[in-house]
Order: structure tokens, then C-alpha cells, then sequence
């Protein structure tokens, strides 16, 4: 460290902030878990009735998660102009369905990205938020300052770094009585540090003007 010359870093910075995250990891933070299996219920309920519009816009059941047989039914069955070639034929990613859903007779595209975005709300998001529940209703996260390269600090089990803005997810996790549950976004603080250090002109000038 001090061959590197970042031992203040590690004195002034590291360890006062590990300090802050155990105690984050020990207080941990509450989970309303009737909530989330109410929610678990109905996204396991939702995707069943997505899946049946889906095998109805297609006139036939398939495997909706093998990308082959959606190709096959989007591209061969079904006709639609695709946006990119893979090696395997041409893409049934996200950004390929989001493209047919511009198209004529396209409902199928719109049940896809549905059938996608609740079933990732209810296998990760919402999962996690019961799965990683202690025996005092809370999850306590585990914060690691050297977890990635960038430099960020990262979570893990669960990762409440990626927890969704979606109001349904974020409604999880709740406040203890008497208390307030308070979301700080640093929105571009690197790129604003950067900024301010540097005194690049046209590079402040973006930041004050919005």
C-alpha cells in the first residue's frame, strides 16, 4: 500500500466505509414477505395466461424458451421481417421482438415481452426477496468494497443493487415502524467528480445545463 501510495486511501476511505457496510449488513432491511408471496402468486398466474395468448396469436403450443422453436414460429410460421442473423438463423433476442412489435399483426411480440418481463420480476426479483429472508424478516445483504473491477462497491445474496425501479418490486421492502425508507441516486457521480477535478469547460457546461 504504501509503495502504491494509496495508504491514506485505504486508512481515510476503506475502512471507514467497511464499517458503514457491516453495519448496513447487520441492520439489513425489512421485507414484506405476505406482499411478496401474494405477488409471487399472481406473476406465477400471469405468465400461465401470457403463455396461453401466445400459443393462441401462434395457433399452436411450443417451447416459447427454446429460441429455435420461436425462430421457427416468428420467422418461418408467422413471416415477420426479423432485424438481425445470427449463425444459428435470425434473432429472437429483445431487442428482435421489440422490432416485430412494430409490425403488422404483431399482438404475438407484445405477449413475448410481457411473458419475458414478469417472468424475470417473478424468477429473480421477487424470489430473491423471499429466498434470502433471515428468520427476522429482513435480508441482510452481503456488501463487498472489492467486488468489482470498476472500483463500485457490489452486493450480493440478495443483490439489492439490481432491484428493479418497478414500483411492484420496489414495494418489497419496507421500512421498520416508526422509521423511513429513504433511496439516495447518485446519478453520474463519477462522470460529475470527473468533471469538477478536471475543470473541463464543455464538460461542466454540460452538467449545469442539465
Amino acid at each position: 500500500l504504501e509503495s502504491e501510495g494509496v495508504k491514506p486511501v485505504f486508512e481515510r476511505i476503506a475502512m471507514p466505509v467497511r464499517r458503514v457496510m457491516s453495519d448496513a449488513e447487520i441492520n439489513g432491511l425489512r421485507v414484506d414477505t405476505d406482499r411478496a408471496m401474494e405477488i409471487r402468486e399472481y406473476c406465477s398466474k400471469a405468465v400461465v395466461l401470457l403463455e396461453d395468448q401466445i400459443y393462441r396469436c401462434a395457433g399452436k403450443k411450443f417451447n416459447i424458451d427454446s429460441p429455435v422453436q420461436l425462430q421457427n414460429i416468428l420467422y418461418k410460421e408467422m413471416k415477420f421481417v426479423p432485424l438481425k442473423k445470427t449463425k444459428n438463423g435470425y434473432s429472437a433476442d429483445a431487442d428482435s421482438i421489440e422490432y416485430i412489435a412494430t409490425q403488422q399483426d404483431s399482438e404475438i411480440a407484445k405477449f413475448l415481452l410481457d411473458r419475458s418481463y414478469v417472468s424475470t420480476m417473478w424468477g429473480t426479483h421477487i424470489n430473491q426477496a423471499i429466498d434470502f429472508v433471515w428468520p427476522d424478516g429482513r435480508v441482510h445483504t452481503n456488501y463487498n468494497l472489492t467486488g468489482a473491477v470498476t472500483g463500485r462497491c457490489s452486493a450480493s445474496q440478495p443483490s439489492l443493487q439490481n432491484v428493479p425501479a418497478d414500483k411492484l418490486v420496489r414495494s418489497l421492502y419496507i421500512a421498520s415502524p416508526g422509521n423511513l425508507l429513504v433511496e439516495a441516486d447518485l446519478k453520474s457521480a463519477e462522470m460529475a467528480t470527473i468533471a469538477a477535478i478536471s475543470g473541463e469547460k464543455t464538460f461542466l457546461k454540460a452538467f449545469e445545463e442539465g
